[in-house]
Protein backbone atom coordinates (compact mmCIF):
# COMPACT_ATOMS: atom_id res chain seq x y z
CA UNK A 1 0.00 0.00 0.00
CA UNK A 2 1.50 3.74 -0.89
CA UNK A 3 0.46 5.15 2.48
CA UNK A 4 2.51 2.45 4.24
CA UNK A 5 5.58 3.40 1.66
CA UNK A 6 6.23 6.66 3.64
CA UNK A 7 6.01 7.85 7.20
CA UNK A 8 2.77 9.91 7.67
CA UNK A 9 5.31 13.15 8.36
CA UNK A 10 6.11 12.81 4.68
CA UNK A 11 3.20 13.18 3.63
CA UNK A 12 2.55 16.18 5.18
CA UNK A 13 6.03 18.18 4.36
CA UNK A 14 4.88 17.18 0.76
CA UNK A 15 1.67 18.53 0.86
CA UNK A 16 2.98 21.67 2.60
CA UNK A 17 5.43 22.25 -0.16
CA UNK A 18 3.03 22.31 -2.51
CA UNK A 19 0.87 24.17 -0.92
CA UNK A 20 3.18 26.54 0.22
CA UNK A 21 4.20 26.54 -3.92
CA UNK A 22 0.60 27.45 -5.05
CA UNK A 23 0.16 30.02 -2.49
CA UNK A 24 3.31 32.05 -3.64
CA UNK A 25 2.76 31.34 -7.25
CA UNK A 26 -1.18 32.74 -6.99
CA UNK A 27 -0.39 35.15 -4.36
CA UNK A 28 1.98 37.14 -7.16
CA UNK A 29 -0.03 36.79 -9.09
CA UNK A 30 -2.87 38.33 -7.37
CA UNK A 31 -0.54 41.37 -6.03
CA UNK A 32 0.42 41.62 -9.60
CA UNK A 33 -3.29 42.17 -11.31
CA UNK A 34 -4.05 46.12 -11.04
CA UNK A 35 -7.59 46.18 -9.42
CA UNK A 36 -8.61 48.96 -12.04
CA UNK A 37 -7.62 46.82 -15.17
CA UNK A 38 -8.77 43.21 -13.71
CA UNK A 39 -9.86 41.91 -16.88
CA UNK A 40 -9.50 38.25 -18.69
CA UNK A 41 -7.10 39.39 -21.27
CA UNK A 42 -4.79 41.23 -18.86
CA UNK A 43 -4.75 38.19 -17.00
CA UNK A 44 -4.54 35.80 -19.44
CA UNK A 45 -0.96 37.64 -20.30
CA UNK A 46 -0.17 37.37 -17.09
CA UNK A 47 -0.66 33.70 -16.50
CA UNK A 48 0.85 33.12 -20.08
CA UNK A 49 3.98 34.64 -18.81
CA UNK A 50 3.76 33.22 -15.30
CA UNK A 51 3.41 29.60 -17.36
CA UNK A 52 6.29 30.58 -19.91
CA UNK A 53 8.94 31.29 -17.02
CA UNK A 54 8.16 28.35 -15.14
CA UNK A 55 8.51 26.04 -18.23
CA UNK A 56 11.78 27.85 -19.03
CA UNK A 57 13.09 27.64 -15.24
CA UNK A 58 11.91 24.28 -14.76
CA UNK A 59 13.02 22.50 -18.31
CA UNK A 60 14.21 23.23 -21.33
CA UNK A 61 11.99 25.63 -22.90
CA UNK A 62 11.96 25.05 -26.68
CA UNK A 63 12.76 21.32 -28.06
CA UNK A 64 12.59 21.55 -31.60
CA UNK A 65 11.64 25.26 -32.41
CA UNK A 66 7.83 24.51 -29.73
CA UNK A 67 6.95 24.49 -26.68
CA UNK A 68 7.33 20.81 -25.01
CA UNK A 69 4.06 19.42 -24.90
CA UNK A 70 5.09 18.57 -21.68
CA UNK A 71 5.02 21.92 -20.15
CA UNK A 72 1.34 22.85 -21.94
CA UNK A 73 -0.97 21.97 -19.30
CA UNK A 74 1.33 24.02 -16.37
CA UNK A 75 0.92 27.00 -19.24
CA UNK A 76 -2.62 26.76 -19.32
CA UNK A 77 -3.21 26.40 -15.48
CA UNK A 78 -1.07 29.53 -15.26
CA UNK A 79 -3.34 31.30 -17.88
CA UNK A 80 -6.87 29.92 -16.40
CA UNK A 81 -6.13 30.77 -12.42
CA UNK A 82 -4.70 34.38 -13.64
CA UNK A 83 -8.01 34.60 -15.59
CA UNK A 84 -9.93 33.36 -12.62
CA UNK A 85 -8.14 35.96 -10.25
CA UNK A 86 -8.89 38.72 -13.08
CA UNK A 87 -12.71 38.45 -13.08
CA UNK A 88 -12.65 38.02 -9.47
CA UNK A 89 -11.01 41.03 -8.49
CA UNK A 90 -13.29 42.59 -11.17
CA UNK A 91 -16.38 41.19 -9.44
CA UNK A 92 -14.91 42.83 -5.94
CA UNK A 93 -14.15 38.77 -4.85
CA UNK A 94 -10.67 39.11 -4.58
CA UNK A 95 -10.07 36.25 -1.78
CA UNK A 96 -12.64 33.80 -3.33
CA UNK A 97 -10.06 34.16 -6.48
CA UNK A 98 -7.38 33.81 -4.35
CA UNK A 99 -8.78 30.67 -2.67
CA UNK A 100 -10.02 28.95 -5.90
CA UNK A 101 -6.83 29.83 -7.81
CA UNK A 102 -4.70 28.35 -5.18
CA UNK A 103 -6.79 25.07 -4.73
CA UNK A 104 -6.59 24.16 -8.43
CA UNK A 105 -2.88 24.77 -8.21
CA UNK A 106 -2.33 22.78 -5.51
CA UNK A 107 -4.48 20.24 -7.02
CA UNK A 108 -2.61 20.03 -10.27
CA UNK A 109 0.75 20.24 -8.46
CA UNK A 110 -0.58 17.09 -6.45
CA UNK A 111 -1.37 15.11 -10.08
CA UNK A 112 1.46 16.27 -11.83
CA UNK A 113 3.64 15.10 -9.09
CA UNK A 114 2.00 11.87 -8.27
CA UNK A 115 1.94 10.80 -12.08
CA UNK A 116 5.68 11.90 -12.27
CA UNK A 117 4.53 15.01 -15.30
CA UNK A 118 7.02 18.16 -14.79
Amino acid sequence: RLENSFPPTFWGVFFSILLLNSFIEEGTKFLLIKRDIGQFPYGFLLGLGFGLGEAALTRPLWEFGIVSERRIPAILLHIITAGILSYTIKKNKPVLGLLISIILHTGFNLVANYAGTP
